[in-house]
């Protein structure tokens, strides 16, 4: 007699892992992008608002520590590292353009903030290496601490942003296509830790990322929102002003 259970329970675990394979490499190609919106602003434009330099420092030591994390974790997490590593990159020439078109900022500023992005680079490349030649991979009890702590940073990165952006009423800084890449970029995310919850028994490597990124998805909700909605009354503004 077919256990028809069984059967079942197997054909519904091989669809969630093809779905896990899917979801993890349609979140890395969006991970992988988060900096490129406003690097193409930086490069359209050449000039950098008022943005809170705090917060994409932030963001960028996220990235490593995702890194950090994801190079030497759940196999599931390759996804993760790979994201994170070409993320890295783009996000260092973005700050440095930050740095760069912002016409208040001397020489020296320019090349701490070079010097800076350059130890971060050469952390990356130390753990390229450490993933590659390393057998030791972090033990599920230190994943399900790296997973609750290091992810805090991505998502509360824009936190001193939206304070500013709140205090003055200024939400030009950053390109609204910057947040909905963020927003994608979380729902995706929310999918993969889900997925990954149900189909595997070492659940504590993906319960923190859930969790912070169900956080995320609200925060950077509320920037796109109003970022959007602040340009949508500045481009009425702008027609009203032309027509008269």
């Amino acid at each position: 007699m077919i256990d028809y259970i069984n059967v079942w329970y197997n054909h519904n675990m091989s669809t969630i892992a093809i779905s896990i394979v899917v979801f993890s490499w349609i979140a890395a190609a969006v991970v992988a992008s988060l900096g490129i919106p406003q690097l193409i602003s930086l490069l359209k434009h050449k000039k950098t608002g008022n943005v809170n330099f705090a917060s994409f420092w932030i963001f960028q030591t996220g990235i490593l520590l995702w890194i950090i994390w994801s190079s030497l974790g759940h196999k599931n997490l390759l996804n993760a590292f790979v994201a994170n590593s070409i993320s890295i990159v783009f996000y260092s020439i973005m700050i440095y353009l930050l740095y760069h078109y912002k016409q208040e900022f001397g020489k020296k500023q320019k090349f701490l903030a070079a010097a800076g992005l350059s130890i971060y680079l050469i952390i990356w490349i130390i753990f390229i290496i450490l993933n590659q030649t390393l057998k030791f991979r972090w033990s599920t009890q230190t994943q399900l601490i790296l997973g609750l702590i290091f992810p805090s940073l991505t998502t509360l990165a824009f936190f001193p942003q939206l304070i500013y952006s709140f205090k003055k009423n200024e939400w030009k800084g950053i390109s609204y296509w910057m947040f909905l890449v963020y927003e994608i970029n979380n729902i995706v995310w929310i999918i993969f830790w889900i997925l990954n919850i149900v189909s595997t028994e070492e659940k504590q490597a993906f319960i923190g990322g859930l969790v912070w990124q169900i956080i995320s998805f609200i925060l950077f909700g509320i920037q796109f929102t109003f970022t959007l909605r602040d340009h949508i009354l500045t481009k009425k503004k702008s027609v009203i002003e032309t027509d008269f």
